[in-house]
Order: C-alpha cells, then structure tokens, then sequence
C-alpha cells in the first residue's frame, strides 16, 4: 500500500503508467484510435502515455476522498463506452489513476491471453487480496479454466491435457468442475464446446467476462468493481421506484428507460383509480372476487349462488362474461383458484356442507367435484397446494381436510376451527387462521402444528404475498394489520379503513406487491403503499360495504371490488376509463357485456313518462295535472340512473329497456304534493289511483314479479325481475298503486332506479 501511495503521489505530478495504450495507438506514430480519430504526436503527450505532463494543464486538483472516488468512475464510465483519451486527461488534470499499475497490468494481460504474464501479475496482487491464499488459488484456477477452453477450441488438445494434468488439477480446487472440464475434451467441435461449457468462446467477450469474476477478488481501492458507475445509477433508479407512490405498472424503470435528469415519479392517472367497469349480473349481494394467477380471468361469488366466471382483455382492462357456475346451493363466501389457472373452487357460509370444484379450462366450465364429506360439517374455506394437485379445506365446526382432485379425502385434522387458510411454498405448511385470534401453522406429513401469530382479536381473514414472507389480516373492529411470517411480529397497522364483525377481503397489489387494497363498511375501496400506515388512495361508487377487493396478479393496474350492492367494479387507470357526456348520462346506459348465455347488461333507458287511465279526470283534482304531466329524465347517482322530473308535458309513459334479459329494478314513489286530496268519484272505493302501463322491449321472465307497496313518507314499491321465460316483444305490465284509507297523497316525485 505504501508503493502505491507513492505511485499516487507521482501521479500527482503528471506521471502515467506506460505500460497504458490509449485508444489502441502508439504514442509516437499519431495513428488511427478507436474512436476513429487520428491525433498528432502532442496529443499522446497531453494523454500522458509517453509520461510527460502538458503544462497547460497546471498543477494537478487537491480533492477530497468522495471527489476522487467520483472522477475515478468517470473515468471508469469513460473508458467503457470507449473514451479512452478523454479519460487519461481526466486522470492526469484530476491527479488520480483509476486503477493500482499492478491491477492495470493484471488486465491487459488477461485481455491480451497472456496467460504466463497474468499468472506472474497475480502474485504482485497477492498482498491485496483479502485470505491471500484462498482468493489467490480461485483466482488462478478461472485463469487456468479459460486457457484450457481456449486451447480446446483450437484445436491444441495436448497443450490443454497438458494445463489440466500438470496446472488445474494440482491446484486442488472444484474438483467437480475439473471433471467436467475433462469431459469437454469429447466435444466434437467449437459449437459444442462453447454449448457444454456454456463458454462465449476464445475472444474479447469471454476475456471481458473473466476479468469481471477475477475483479470480485481485488479491493476496490485497487481496482474498481466492474461498471461500477452503471451499478450506482441502477441502484438510486430502483430507490426511486421504492419511493414512488404510484408505481404500479410492468415498464421497468431502468437507465435504458428513464431519464436521469430528474427522479422518476409515476402520475395517480396510471394507477387503478378509476371506475372502467360496473357489472350488475348478480342479483344479490356479491361477497368475493378473485383473479386468477394467470391474470385472464375474474370469478365472482354471490349470495345469489352462483358464481359468474369472466374473461379479461388484457388491452382494455375490461371483462366480458364467460359463463355462469349455477348449482350450489348456498351463498359463495370464498372462491380459490388452483396455481395453474385450470380450476376453481367455491365455498359456502357457515352452514354450507358442500365444496364445488370446477374445471374452466373446458369451454362450459364443467362442474368436477361437489364435494360432501358430511351433511353436518361447515367448509367455508379452501387453499390449493402449489402443484395444483391437492387442497385443503375446511370451516367453524372443526373440519379441517386435505383433498385430492377427484375430493378423495386423504388427511384429517381434528378440532380445528378454520376460517381462512393458506398453503405455503414449501408444499407441506398450511397456514390456519382459528376462531381463538390465532394463525397456525399445520403439517398434515408429520403431523405437527405451531402457533405463528397471536392477534387479540378475531381474525377475519388473510393472505400472504407471493414470497410467503408477510401475512394481510382483516382484524376484527382493528382494521388491516401486517405481520412478517418469518420474524413473527406485527410489520404495520394501515389506517382509514372501518372494519367491524363483517369479513371482509384485503390483497396484495402491484408489480412487486408493493400496494396494499381492502374493502370497508364504510362503502370505500382503500389502497395503501406497503410501507405507509396512511391511505394513498380512497375509491368510492359503492353504495354499501366493500365485501372484497382482488388486485389482478399480472396485468398490475387492474383491480376488481364488490360489495352488499350486488354489483362488480373494475378498476384501472384513467387511459382506461370511459368519459361519460351529459347526453351519456341522461339518454342510456352503457352496455357492460354479453355473453352466449342469454344474459345481457342494460344498454338503453329512454322517454320514461306517466300517464293515467282515460276515465280519471284529473282536472278536477287540484294539482292533480302537476304529478302526471311530467316527463321523466335521468340522472346519474351513486345507486344507478335516477329519474327526475321536468316541466315538459307528455301523455304516455314508455320505458324501453332495449336488450334486458335480466333487471332488477326499484320503483319509488314519495307522494307528498298533493297533500289531503279531496274524496271524489274518481278514486271511489276502488283504492286505484292509477294504471301505469310500461313497455319492456325483449324482456324474459319466468315468473311474475311481486309487488309491495306502502304510502307512508319512507316506504318503497319494489319489484324483482330474475328469470327468464322465451322472449315476448311488446309484453305490456300493469301496476296498480294502492292508495291508503283516506285516500291522500304525500309526494309525487317519482324515482326508478335501474341495476342490471
């Protein structure tokens, strides 16, 4: 150390090595470089190869540790990118050298094929390497190895029987390797050779490479680590992208792709902020979502009991219906999808008995299993093992299983309260969330269990990130809580979310699961970066609680939520989102999906207006013209498409549903104007107030709807449309209103909300 400070020094009066050639010239000839530049004789001793200083360039810069280490790689970086003459002039003004002459030497030797020379350069460097011996025997045998290969690949096969016998072998070192470098000496050719040894073959690319293995070796005070400026700048680019509060997308950040002038920040418009879908085909409350692992396809669960499978475009950020999964007899709380994306399986609440397993992979989703072991268990929760072959259930009653495909049941553990389950990577680990606020681990081939966590209140579910490190657990009136597996202890609590005794599904998100989503009682979808307690995003449109939210594995700005208001979100950015005019809003609906089924979303509501029977003579009702002469038009609310009045008078009441097969709509009427209505004729005894005649074009039921009805201020009249009958176009219904005894009115503004 104490030669090369004094090397150093000598640098600092402007002295250069002469064993560097710059730019592959000779000092003395001003020849050709490799940047194609031909420069006189007084260049090269401005560059300092004939090891005089220009004295233009006056006294070398006194600068600190951190500025030399800087300039050092810049002239690092420079020499890279071929450089090489601006490089030396940079060492010589800044009175550093990039490398110690020995390490210099070292290089250009190996560079060279001098294998001889290099060995002897090696023992200069010894009394640098960190365990001299050890470092200084793995160092010759990589130098010893790509002679060898050298020699094979020309042919010399007695000059590298001669290297492996009398230089690789006595060195003692990776005797495995040994013999497979032995083996090589088969190889028929230069092809297989360079395929076998998995060798780039004789040239400055293997020699680039061997320098970069040995360079590991030496301190970086005597010769800095390969592109050590290119790691530095990777290193502060991935920083960022930690950093960044919306990174969510496939576009990996990298210095090929982001400009350096600025620090990399994505905007919230490519996040999974917006609504791009509303799917209205379940008819009931929607508990659970899940995206395949595959990332092509979204299946729902509802109290309805059916299960709607959807495909997704990976372009739009949009699903199309697939099939429906009818048949299970209960509500679908829990969906699992095997690792592979092939099959699919549905749970119930905790009165279900049954598990259904389907196979999606056949075009009509063919059921595979139903699965009851007893008519009294309860399996309301389900994993897959990693091979797809094998899953486990089980439920609140005790019953914990392991199943294989055909639902053979092949293990058992008795007494287990489950209410979520997870099988870990290694194959053999199921994790168990209990009803005593615990995770356990349980081991169904050795027939051991262990307590992992311990919440103090119930937990109402979790998942685990894809490096089955860390656990997402909805925590009873706590809210999101995140725990490391590995450590077994409490990471972060998130804030914002309402959590009471519902059970509620939160996921993990983002290319490198970097985000955090769950769904609330209070109606909102929460989003939160993983290393911050506070909320990054709120999402509202629900109008009731968010039962789940499913963040989809591989197209990472997609996300799926549903919730007690019986419709599916779909989330994406705001590229992905539809702008909505006035005349959207007011004149139709857009049509979502179709599907082979039969099943079609609401594509139009138009010219809805009120009139009544010809023999009311609603003239001699004051006020009476003021509730019936009023057109209806939309407008968009929170729950659907509300329809409002407006002074421009019409006689007939239309409402067109054009292309429903399937609706769910709620009728209210709030009557308050025409307040203590006299008694005439017209009303008489019959307790009709009026025949409201509306038209749905297309329609299909199966049985007639029921309607009820009450006249006080909060009462509602809804009717339910679910099923299908053969199509009937112009199919007329008619709705009769009951009036209360005395035959008053409270309100007249009229509301009809439709949900498809």
């Amino acid at each position: 150390m104490e030669n090369y400070r004094v090397m150093q020094q000598q640098a600092s009066n402007g002295g250069v090595s002469s064993g560097l050639q710059q730019n592959g010239a000779t000092a003395d000839t001003g020849g050709p470089h490799a940047n194609g530049n031909v420069i006189p004789e007084s260049d090269s001793d401005i560059n300092g190869v004939n090891g005089e200083t220009n004295p233009s360039l006056g006294p070398p810069k006194i600068m600190d540790k951190t500025n030399q280490d800087i300039v050092r790689l810049i002239g690092q970086h420079l020499k890279t990118v071929g450089l090489d003459r601006t490089a030396d002039l940079l060492m010589q003004e800044s009175g550093c050298r990039l490398d110690h002459p020995a390490a210099a030497k070292f290089r250009q030797h190996v560079m060279d094929g001098d294998w001889n020379k290099a060995d002897h350069d090696l023992n200069e460097l010894k009394s640098f390497l960190n365990g001299a011996s050890q470092s200084l025997v793995e160092m010759k045998f990589l130098l010893l190895e790509q002679k060898y290969l050298e020699y094979l690949e020309e042919g010399l096969v007695l000059e590298a029987l001669q290297v492996l016998r009398n230089e690789l072998t006595p060195l003692g070192h990776n005797i495995g390797r040994v013999h497979q470098l032995s083996a090589f000496m088969m190889c028929s050719g230069r092809d297989e050779l360079q395929t076998r040894a998995g060798w780039d073959g004789k040239g400055s690319a293997s020699r680039a490479a061997l320098m970069d293995r040995l360079q590991r070796y030496l301190p970086p005070s005597i010769m800095l680590p390969p592109r050590r400026l290119h790691s530095l700048l990777c290193q502060a680019v991935e920083m960022q992208n930690q950093q960044c509060t919306y990174h969510v997308t496939h576009m990996q950040t990298s210095l090929e792709n982001v400009s350096l002038l600025v620090d990399h920040s994505c905007s919230k418009e490519q996040f999974p902020c917006h609504t791009v879908q509303l799917l209205n085909a379940h008819c009931d409350e929607v508990w659970y979502c899940k995206f395949s692992p595959d990332g092509l396809k979204l299946a729902t669960g509802s109290k309805d009991t059916t299960v709607i499978v959807w495909d997704v475009d990976p372009e739009t950020l949009r699903v199309t219906h697939r099939k429906t999964l009818e048949g299970h007899s209960h509500g679908v709380t829990f969906i699992a999808w095997s690792p592979d994306s092939s099959h699919l399986i549905a749970c119930g609440p905790e009165d279900c008995p049954e598990l259904w397993l389907w196979c999606v992979d056949t075009p009509d989703c063919e059921l595979r299993v139903k699965l009851i072991h007893s008519t009294d268990d309860s399996l309301t929760a389900c994993a897959w093992h990693r091979d797809s072959n094998k899953f486990v259930v089980g439920g609140l009653r005790g019953q914990f299983y392991q199943c294989d495909m055909d639902g053979n049941v092949s293990d058992s553990w008795e007494g287990v309260r489950v209410k979520c389950l997870w099988c870990r990577s290694d194959g053999k680990t199921v994790l168990a969330a209990d009803s005593h606020h615990r995770i356990r681990g349980y081991n169904f081939d050795e027939l051991c269990d262990f307590t992992i966590l311990q919440e103090d209140h119930p937990v109402m579910s979790f998942s685990v990130n894809k490096a089955d490190r860390l656990a997402l657990l909805n925590v009873a009136n706590q809210g999101v809580h995140l725990w490391d597996l590995q450590d077994r202890c409490l990471v972060r609590r998130f804030q914002g979310v309402t959590q009471g005794h519902f059970t509620i599904h939160s996921c993990f998100g983002g290319i490198n699961q970097d985000f955090i989503a769950s769904g609330s009682e209070d109606n909102k979808v929460y989003v939160w970066h993983i290393k911050r307690e506070l909320p990054i995003a709120t999402l509202t449109g629900h109008s009731r609680t968010v039962n789940c939210v499913s963040w989809n594995p591989v197209y990472h700005q997609m996300m799926a939520s549903v919730s007690d208001d019986c419709t599916v979100r779909i989330w994406g950015p705001r590229s992905s989102s539809p702008e909505k005019t006035d005349n959207d809003k007011t004149a139709s609906l857009e049509n979502a999906s179709s599907n082979s089924s039969g099943w079609h979303e609401m594509t139009v509501l138009l010219n809805v207006m009120l009139t009544f029977p010809a023999h009311c003579n609603y003239p001699s009702v004051p006020h009476y013209h003021q509730f019936i002469d009023h057109r209806l038009n939309l407008e968009h609310t929170n729950r659907g498409w509300r329809l409002m009045s407006n002074e421009n008078a019409s006689c007939d009441m239309l409402l067109i549903l054009k292309g429903y097969q399937k609706i769910n709509i709620e009728i209210a009427f709030l009557f308050s104007m025409l307040q203590k209505a006299p008694k005439t004729k017209v009303f008489g005894n019959t307790k009709k107030l009026a025949k409201t005649v509306i038209w749905f074009e297309g329609l299909l039921f199966t049985s007639s709807f029921v309607l009820w009805s009450c006249l006080s201020r909060s009462q509602d009249f809804r009717f339910y449309l679910h099923k299908k009958l053969p199509s009937v176009l112009n199919t007329y219904y008619t709705i009769y209103e009951k009036v209360s005894s005395d035959n008053t009115m409270r309100q007249n503004d009229m509301m009809i909300w439709g949900k498809n």
